[in-house]
Parts: C-alpha cells; structure tokens; sequence
C-alpha cells in the first residue's frame, strides 16, 4: 500500500511540473528545465540514500573529484568540448583560443554577398536559393571534414537570401 501512494504522489508530481512547465514562456522554458532537472536530480539522490543504495555514487563521485585537477589540463586539448563548453558559457583556461578562432562576422552581409557565396543571381528564386545550399553543403558539411566557417557563412547566405 505504501508503494502504490508513493508512485501515486510521484506521477502526481511530474504531471504537476510537466503542466507548469508547458505553461511558461517560451524565454523562460530552459532555466526552469534546468531547475526542474537539478530538483529531480536532488530528489533520486535523496532516495538512493535513504534506500541505502547510493554508495556507487559517491564512490564514484569521490573517484571523479580525486581526479579532476589533472583531468582539466587534458581538456583543452579537445576543440569540440571547447566549442560545447562555450555555448554553456563556460571557460577554461586555455580553451578560449580554440572556439575564438571559428568566429567569423557575418552579421553585415548584404544579398549581393549572399548571391555571391551561394553562387546563384541576387534575383534568384527560393528553390535556386535551396537548391545552391544544398549542393554547397553536400561539398563542405563539417560533418564530411568541412569547414565549420564555411558552413556558417553558406548558412548565413540562404537565411539572407531567403529573408530570415
């Protein structure tokens, strides 16, 4: 009996939270996911412990802590958590030159350039647009040891051209 109320006031609370959450602006969405997810988080840790299973855990997490000092000096050597930890907003020392180096201004580019990077007349049709993106994509993807750059700037060149 005490199980059955137990998973009862647990599915009462995600349906609680999930119709809150579904009710929030979308600008907003992402923190209180973070929270939800860090409250959740808390929530099974507390569990675990009150079950008695959550000695893994803290060995595991002991084991991590007793090792992070020397694992940052490896991480900047991997440019793709570099660019990951960026778009969190988070810096390590020594890393800020990996993703630095990607950036390039597009924010100023005018149709004429547009046309230009894409290959295609400033008067072009969306379908040429779409069609000239895709080909040039297929080519550069960074996906297929293209350039991230490049594919920013072709990107940047459909959105302009089809005025997004």
């Amino acid at each position: 009996m005490i199980r059955f109320l137990l998973v009862f006031f647990v599915v009462l609370a995600v349906w609680y939270a999930i119709w809150n959450y579904r009710r929030l602006p979308a600008e907003t969405r992402k923190k209180a996911f973070l929270k939800i997810s860090l409250i959740s988080l808390a929530l099974v840790l507390i569990a675990l412990v009150a079950a008695g299973r959550a000695h893994w855990i803290f060995a595991l997490i002991g084991g991590v802590v007793a090792f992070a000092g020397r694992l940052v000096l490896y991480l900047r050597h991997l440019p793709m958590l570099a660019k990951v930890l960026a778009a969190l907003g988070i810096t390590i020392p020594g890393m800020a030159s990996a993703t630095e180096k990607n950036k390039v201004d597009i924010s100023d580019i005018n149709r004429e350039d547009a046309a230009a990077i894409l290959g295609v007349d400033a008067s072009a049709s969306d379908e040429e647009v779409l069609i000239a993106h895709k080909r040039l994509m297929n080519k550069i993807h960074p996906d297929k040891g293209g350039s991230d750059v490049l594919a920013a700037q072709i990107n940047t060149a459909r959105d302009v051209m089809l005025g997004k």
